[in-house]
């Protein structure tokens, strides 16, 4: 059984967090996602090696609500039991 809570981050949180992973993933920082992300049941690789499905110039335009579904993506959540909105 999961417990998961709600998470709320503000604007500049998720936007800083989907950078700095997508930055790790231009890089090929096998590494630092790994030490970033704790995702144990994901394959770093895979997810290095497909890139990522949004251009990095639009994250400043998202809207909240994609903001907070990318943030409950693997890789990019801070943990597995969390689920995040955003605050203005």
């Amino acid at each position: 059984m999961s417990i998961y809570t709600t998470q709320h981050i503000t604007r500049e949180q998720a936007i800083r967090r989907i950078m700095e992973i997508a930055e790790s993933v231009i890089l090929k920082h096998y590494r630092d996602i790994e030490l970033a992300t704790n995702e144990h049941d994901y394959n770093i690789a895979e997810f290095v090696n497909e890139g990522f499905d949004f251009n990095i110039s639009d994250v400043e335009n998202w809207s909240n609500e994609i903001l907070s579904d990318k943030m409950d993506e693997p890789f990019y959540r801070y943990s597995i039991f969390d689920n995040y909105l955003i605050s203005e």
